[in-house]
């Protein structure tokens, strides 16, 4: 908060010419008589006007000087928004924006701005206690009051008395427009002045670099995207560099329309940007940092040093002493709890470093704590940023706390450069000697990418590519497990090799001879099995670990790291870990050994005895795991099964069965970690899934492999996102296909935690029910060619028939991050038959080719557009400037009257950006897919019966569609990538069959109609888990779109 002097603004105003040294000493004094606010007249020059907003405190403060905010009118003469003055001078009364004199303009229309603002500035600056200088100035304006600021920023009067353009500040180092009407019809100095447009294309990023420009506009107003206005004015800064720092320069087009909310949203900015200007010169240097960051639960404390330089320009603003304000908070990362917080101030009279430390209390909350440092100088708060604090386990006894965790203090080396051919002594791991070593920095690995001030053989650079070591010593307590042990290490960006006690332990994507691979295994978690005989028990180890990176931001950027105990890795990763009770642990082994027996004895019938009708895990239900142990023993004439490292964990209301298990088939050996999830029932332990609703699951596609340029089959990964009440349920689902980022995989979206998200919003009720499907494809695929045709030709077939989804193009939508989001577009736009909504996040469409929907949105006509929902939006800051193509495709949308979600905001080209927007895309496109509201069953109708014979039951009747379902059949608009105008409408029909109060079978069969008629089905229903001489029961369910229609149920 501010100091305890109240910062109420008064409104002044003052008689007098200009110049005349009562005046002077009036404003620069006392400021009696019409100063104290009690007048409100305006100030008149020839052929303007204003009114000034002063600070509380103005008279007091003798020796302060401010920093002026000129406010230009929003109709270009005369009208001020009052309620944007109101919401500035109640920002000033906060920590989020410094104290400055408010000057409200008014022009005539005959008035020459250029010449006019000069003297006002001149005016202004005679009367009042100002800081007469550019950096200490700053214009804005709302509507035609925006273009006026940039106008009257970039012109100066040239020595001939015209106004001509400055690339460097004359009157004001810093413009900001709100929702600017830079060429409307009604902006009365457009004729005059000309296209702002104009003005900056003409100046480079250095030009642009002189001056602070903030920029923003709400995405439904109808002067943002005129040619020319403020849309194309944000994809002209973009164009000139896409990474100008905030400090510079903010340009966002926010989605909704001018309103209360959008206005005061820029007001927050508009003052919070600008107070950073002018405050920019008064620290330097600032910085702060965290020892211990990773910490032991012994430790009592943590030490926070700061490192804080006062430049000479706080003289400008004042020249008696200064508070300054430290304020250090800890927060759970989590929920953002305050776990503790402390104030304490220094006063400075001048320039000056100062340095200092303050002792934190380990107040760390569980695994981290987040740690931000903030600066309060004139009453503006500046954060120093955030750092994490870890905490460090101990050792345990238990199982689950057998662990020697590894974070804390290392010592780092980036020794080599990436473009480096010659050999290294430190290439080789017989090299990296204590004596070597322990001179290295100190770091904390695992806490995120390097920085610039991560270590000092970067030499600065974040984006270091090239080799470099993390080494230290660990001890080992000496009753500490043997078995089974593991080596975590988290992830790195890019690979890794470790050693342990100078004996490799394992690597990904190094080769034998050192060298990088170029896989690029960044999203890939390290986790190696460890011989314990390469440990020292009872004494002091030495682990080391050799990266390399290839490409910027590189980094040893997450864990855990540690050696772990199965039960302790299980813990870390979130997996079951605690131990079954003894009977239940033998229950578990009892069943195992069946199932062991019977693959020995080829029984596969017997396998799947003991497998429960309801079986998932992994995409597997029970007769794909049969299956699959079928085809992996078929033809075999030996098979033994034996497993090591044993344990039997509690899972909620089911057991974990988890084991290294070497499975011999004629002689072929393969090893594999089993997790297998059994329920207990009737006194016996039967095989049942986990259950999950997101894994990872794999397809054979010919597709992936003709665009991988591999003969016949390729085994591709891909991941699956079920919604609450699926396993229960049996309604049917709209499906998203989220599509990965160039250099990545699908695991990139496990890592930002979509699945997640979807469990909150959905909880929350800002979602929908619905399946996500997240497919790999090649690092640099884009989604083309044989990359699009594996989605539609052979993903969609396999999910519509492996899970209740709702087979039509108006409950499909595409999404992905940039690749992935040009992806969306390309194979959503271009197969109308399968899709009918797109998300793209910072879509990299300069990329797109064909595929780019600016091209698209460009040839089509806007029927076509307008049958699919469109979700877009950029970073202001994205590195590869995608907001241009963002700004190109709104402008098209718009002009074509196709509705769309559209919006540039500040951030980047990274998960921080599009993670905070996850739901709300999703919600915006299954929202705007097609929806019967259950009326579609009034529509359907049938009759079925069922037949029991040797093998199984047989289901056969009629589904009788009337006329009424014409009105529910897909019509797609006319273009070049429609295949059918009018698909068939898919119709599901699904039989359900329990007995003894419990499912054993479900079957389903697809069949197609054209519109009204009758449905002959037939449904062959063949079980193991079916007991054909004991009663059961029959349900047959018809699916027409979103809507389940009983036919039968007896």
């Amino acid at each position: 908060m501010k100091r305890s002097v109240a910062l109420i603004m008064i409104v002044v105003m003052l008689f007098g010419m200009v110049g005349t040294n009562s005046v002077f000493a009036q404003g620069k004094g006392s400021q009696n008589g019409n100063a104290n606010g009690k007048n409100k007249q305006q100030i008149e020059l020839k052929h303007s006007s204003y009114q000034a907003v002063l600070p509380a405190g103005y008279n007091a403060n003798k020796k302060r000087a401010y920093p002026v905010i000129y406010v230009m009118p929003e109709n270009g003469t005369t009208k001020i928004n009052q309620d944007a003055v109101k919401m500035a001078e109640k920002l000033m009364k906060t920590d989020d924006s410094l104290e400055a004199i408010l000057i409200l303009t008014a022009f005539d229309e005959k008035a020459e701005l250029v010449s006019e603002m000069k003297k006002v500035v001149a005016d202004v600056d005679a009367r009042y206690k100002t800081i007469p200088a550019s950096d200490a100035r700053a214009v804005f304006g709302i509507g035609t009051g925006g273009y006026m600021a940039y106008i009257l920023g970039l012109h100066t009067l040239g020595e001939d008395g015209v106004p001509k353009i400055t690339k460097t500040p004359d009157l004001f180092g810093a413009i900001a427009s709100v929702r600017g009407n830079f060429v409307g019809e009604d902006n009365i100095w457009y004729k005059g002045y000309g296209s702002v447009h104009s003005v900056l294309n003409g100046f480079t990023a250095g030009d642009l670099a002189k001056f602070y420009t903030y920029l923003d506009a709400p995405t439904e107003d109808s002067w943002t995207s005129m040619s020319g206005s403020t849309g194309d004015l944000g994809r002209l800064f973009i164009g000139k560099n896409q990474m100008f720092p905030y400090s510079v320069h903010e340009f966002t087009a926010r989605h909704g329309s001018f309103d209360d909310a959008f206005l005061t949203e820029s007001m927050n900015r508009t003052m919070d940007r600008l107070s950073d200007f002018f405050t920019a010169k008064l620290l330097t240097g600032s910085s702060f940092s965290l020892s211990p960051q990773a910490l032991p639960s012994e430790a009592a404390s943590v030490t926070l040093s700061y490192d804080i330089t006062v430049k000479d320009s706080l003289q400008q603003f004042s020249k008696e002493k200064e508070t300054i304000w430290f304020n250090v908070t800890m927060t759970d990362p989590d929920s953002n709890e305050i776990l503790y917080s402390e104030k304490v101030k220094q006063t400075v009279t001048n320039k000056g470093n100062f340095k200092g430390e303050l002792q934190l209390p380990n107040r760390v909350n569980d695994v981290n704590t987040n740690v931000e440092l903030t600066v309060t100088i004139l009453g503006k708060e500046i954060s120093l940023g955030t750092r994490p604090i870890v905490r460090i386990i101990d050792t345990g006894s238990e199982p689950e706390n057998q662990l020697v965790d590894l974070m804390g203090d290392w010592k780092f080396n980036a020794y080599k450069p990436y473009n480096s051919i010659n050999p290294h002594t430190l290439d080789n791991i017989s090299n990296v000697t204590e004596d070597v070593w322990t001179s290295w920095a100190t770091v904390q690995p695992a806490l995120g990418w390097w920085n610039e001030s991560f270590a000092p053989s970067l030499e600065g650079n974040a984006n270091w590519t090239g080799y470099a070591w993390y080494v230290r010593n660990f001890d080992l307590p000496e009753k500490f497990a043997t078995e089974g042990l593991l080596l975590a290490l988290g992830k790195f960006d890019e690979a890794d090799v470790v050693y342990i006690n100078g004996k490799k332990v394992g690597a990904t994507g190094i080769r034998e001879d050192g060298t990088y691979d170029g896989s690029n295994p960044w999203d890939v978690d390290r986790l190696y099995d460890l011989d314990s005989s390469l440990l020292n028990y009872g004494g002091t180890n030495t682990i080391a670990v050799r990266m390399a990176n290839s490409s910027g931001g590189g980094g040893w950027y997450a864990g855990p790291v540690g050696i772990y105990s199965p039960a302790a890795y299980n813990k870390v990763k979130g997996l079951p870990y605690v131990m079954a009770p003894t009977e239940v642990q033998d229950l578990v082994a009892e069943t195992v050994a069946e199932q062991k027996a019977y693959l020995e004895a080829l029984d596969i019938k017997g396998f799947a005895s003991t497998v429960d009708p309801k079986y998932f895990q992994n995409g597997y239900d029970k007769a794909r795991l049969v299956n699959e142990m079928s085809e992996s023993i078929k033809g075999a004439s030996s098979v033994s099964v034996e497993d090591s490292v044993v344990s039997v964990f509690v899972s909620d209301d089911k057991y974990m069965y988890q084991a290294d298990r070497k499975m011999t088939v004629d002689g072929k050996v393969t090893e594999t970690q089993v997790q297998y999830y059994f329920i207990i029932e009737d006194g016996k332990a039967v095989m049942y899934g986990d259950h999950e609703r997101f894994f990872t699951d794999t397809f054979s596609s010919r597709k992936a492999a003709s665009a991988s340029r591999m003969p016949g089959m390729k085994d591709v990964n891909y991941r699956v996102y079920l919604p609450p009440g699926y396993f229960e349920g049996e309604e049917r689902y709209p499906v998203v296909y989220l599509l990965h980022q160039f250099n990545s995989t699908s695991k990139s979206y496990e890592i930002d935690g979509v699945h997640t998200q979807m469990d909150e919003g959905i909880a929350s009720g800002e979602l929908d029910d619905m399946i996500l499907v997240i497919p790999d494809s090649s690092a640099t695929s884009f989604w083309r060619g044989d990359w699009e045709d594996m989605v539609t030709d052979e993903l969609i077939p396999l999910i519509d028939t492996k899970y209740r989804t709702i087979d039509d193009a108006r409950y499909r939508a595409t999404a992905g991050a940039s690749m992935g989001g040009v992806g969306a577009y390309s194979v959503g736009l271009q197969n109308p038959d399968y899709f009918t909504g797109v998300v793209s996040f910072f879509g990299a469409f300069a990329y797109g080719q064909a595929g780019n929907p600016v091209t698209i949105a460009n040839n089509v006509s806007a029927e076509y557009l307008k049958y699919f929902s469109h979700y877009f939006n950029s970073g202001n800051r994205d590195v590869y400037g995608f907001g241009r193509e963002a700004i190109q495709l709104d402008q098209i949308l718009r002009s074509k009257g196709v509705d769309h979600y559209y919006f540039i905001e500040n951030g980047e080209h990274d998960s921080a950006f599009y993670i905070p927007f996850f739901k709300q895309a999703m919600a915006y496109t299954s929202r705007r897919m097609f929806d019967t509201n259950g009326a579609i069953a009034q529509a359907v109708s049938g009759s079925v019966e069922a037949a029991t014979g040797e093998d199984g039951i047989t289901i056969t009747g009629t589904v009788q569609l009337d006329e009424e379902i014409a009105s529910y059949m897909n019509t797609i608009p006319a273009s070049k990538y429609t295949v059918n105008q009018n698909p068939d409408l898919v119709v599901p029909v699904t039989v359900y069959i329990e007995q003894n109060g419990k499912r054993v079978a479900a079957q389903t069969e697809f069949y197609s109609v054209t519109g009204a008629g009758n449905l002959d089905i037939s449904v062959e229903i063949v079980s193991a888990d079916l007991d054909l001489e004991q009663p059961y029961s029959v349900k047959v369910i018809a699916s027409v779109l979103d809507t389940n229609v009983e036919l039968d149920n007896f």
